[in-house]
């Protein structure tokens, strides 16, 4: 590898190139009187391929990444992604300024609603929020929303300039690794507990059908329709309640090993 990094530096990859020479049983890749990589019978046996048939492929994946790597760091091409990196500053800007000219829009129709459609709000004869707490609190989730907006974009930005560089391009797959790998952790781990979740589902379901039955029995045996010898309506209720605890507490029981981490 360093033998590459350093040939890379030194040759013209569009007029040099590479050559492969018999020694003593091996082939080399070589350049002027440097070998660059040898390849031996063995090499050639692990491959299944013949010793020069193998040299040669070597010589031109490697004359391959030379010519690459000079053609994205030459002159013209750096100059070309800096002037790059500056368009994506520009409108990273413009966005930013734009997304800041909407919410303080966005605010300013929030204060001009005061009084008007946000008049507070009430539960019966009790005023949880006045019109002005309703109209900061508003107001405060609108800043969040901008600085949440804000933050996303640069985050988005960030890989997007760090991709346009060969040399800063792994920051952009670590950035965007930040967000999307425990996306994709949460997603796979969702669709793995999906079964156990319809289970849980189907528990439930069956449960609340099984106390609407007893709720049925409790208020037939309450109104005298349905009479159990030494039984008195009166008991109906609160055996009914002792039941339903009862009933519950099994229903958490059975969903319990269902639950994630309840091992």
């Amino acid at each position: 590898s360093e033998r590459i990094k350093k040939l890379a530096d030194l040759i013209d990859a569009e007029a040099d190139t590479l050559v492969v020479i018999e020694s003593e049983g091996t082939y080399d890749v070589m350049h002027g009187e440097s070998i660059i990589v040898t390849v031996s019978e063995n090499d050639a046996i692990w491959n299944d391929r013949p010793a020069k048939e193998l040299a040669e492929e070597y010589a031109g994946i490697i004359m391959s990444a030379i010519q690459r790597y000079q053609s994205e760091t030459s002159t013209v091409t750096i100059l070309k992604r800096i002037g790059l990196v500056v368009l994506v500053l520009v409108i990273l800007i413009a966005i930013i300024f734009w997304n800041g000219k909407l919410f303080k829009w966005t605010a300013k129709k929030i204060e001009e609603q005061e009084g008007k459609k946000l008049k507070g709000i009430k539960i019966k004869n009790y005023t949880l929020f006045d019109s002005k707490r309703e109209v900061k609190a508003l107001l405060f989730v609108n800043k969040i929303i901008k600085a949440c907006i804000t933050i996303l974009l640069l985050y988005i930005a960030l890989p997007i300039l760090f991709g346009i560089f060969p040399w800063t391009r792994t920051f952009a797959d670590t950035l965007f690794g930040y967000v999307l790998n425990p996306i994709k952790s949460v997603g796979s781990s969702f669709l793995r507990y999906l079964p156990n979740l319809i289970t849980i589902i189907v528990i439930v379901f069956i449960f609340r059908y099984v106390k609407k039955g007893l709720y049925f029995l409790k208020t037939e045996v309450e109104k005298g329709n349905l009479v159990l010898s030494g039984f008195y309506p009166d008991w109906a209720n609160p055996t009914y309640q002792i039941i339903r605890v009862l009933l519950f507490a099994f229903m958490v029981v059975v969903i319990f090993p269902y639950l994630p981490g309840s091992d």
